[in-house]
């Protein structure tokens, strides 16, 4: 399984550092402009409400946080690039990872051998955990640097930690659902359409039900609002339910890559 997990882990390793490079790169593109906001709290803000309706001022948060912090502007357009665009990278991560051997047919030659489809799947688990592990990784430790550039009036480690953790969580929730829509596919077709339509959809989901009262329920089938970015920065901590949900729905997913996987017709 060892040699299994090599393989895939170098397989990979290209997608890893183009994507941990270009969410860095629009991370240090983004962080640059907050030096000019901090200067400018009560124009920023007088432009604000002149440029956008309150409902889309509530959708992101701007009505509940200073955006003049570097924390609080952090939550706006670059805590959405690393939730959003990670959770994409993850899906796309776990798909193909698992899709990889049916649709190259290498399935067989695995089978093949003395190797179970529960270790294949351990392994490419393994694999996905370590790629999303060191892309998080990565991105706090860009934050720290970036952070120590463009502020010098301090920050809430532990607060920044939070929220390096809450998209962290996401993506694996995402990058298992990737796992399971594969192992449920009869045909080892791609899963990616379906996948970017839910992680879009309960994107969307999330802002709407920020933005309007009678929209609320939405966010409860939302993954995005279980990390809220503001009710991070405003509570200091991650919402103990939302939590256990996250987990709940991880681990419901990783179990059902093993049992349906194991049934699954490999040669279609």
């Amino acid at each position: 399984m060892l040699n299994m997990f090599l393989h895939e882990f170098k397989r990979n390793r290209l997608s890893l550092i183009l994507w941990s490079v270009s969410i860095i790169l629009l991370l240090a593109l983004m962080m640059a402009i907050f030096p000019v906001v901090a200067e400018d709290r009560e124009g920023l803000i007088t432009t604000m409400k002149a440029l956008m309706p309150e409902q889309l001022m509530e959708a992101f948060g701007l009505t509940r946080i200073d955006v003049t912090t570097v924390l609080g502007f952090y939550t706006m357009d670059p805590y959405i690039t690393v939730v959003l665009f990670g959770s994409i990278y993850a899906f796309m991560l776990g798909a193909g990872i698992l899709l990889k051997e049916g649709k190259d047919k290498t399935i067989e030659f695995l089978l093949s051998k003395p190797i179970k489809r529960h270790e294949i799947i351990t392994s490419k688990l393994l694999v996905f955990l370590s790629n999303i592990t060191i892309f998080n990784l990565l991105i706090g430790v860009t934050l720290v640097i970036l952070f120590a550039i463009f502020d010098d009036k301090g920050y809430d480690f532990g607060v920044l930690l939070l929220l390096v953790l809450g998209p962290f969580l996401i993506q694996i929730l995402f990058g298992a659902l990737g796992f399971l829509f594969v192992a449920l596919k009869k045909k080892n077709t791609s899963v990616l359409a379906p996948g970017l339509g839910l992680i879009m959809v309960t994107f969307f989901f999330n802002k709407i039900s920020n933005a309007a009262e009678r929209f609320e329920f939405l966010k409860y089938v939302s993954p995005f609002e279980y990390v809220d970015p503001t009710d991070i920065l405003i509570y200091e901590k991650l919402n103990t339910n939302y939590l256990i949900l996250i987990v709940a729905i991880i681990a419901a997913s990783i179990l059902g890559t093993y049992y349906f996987y194991q049934r699954k017709d490999m040669l279609l």
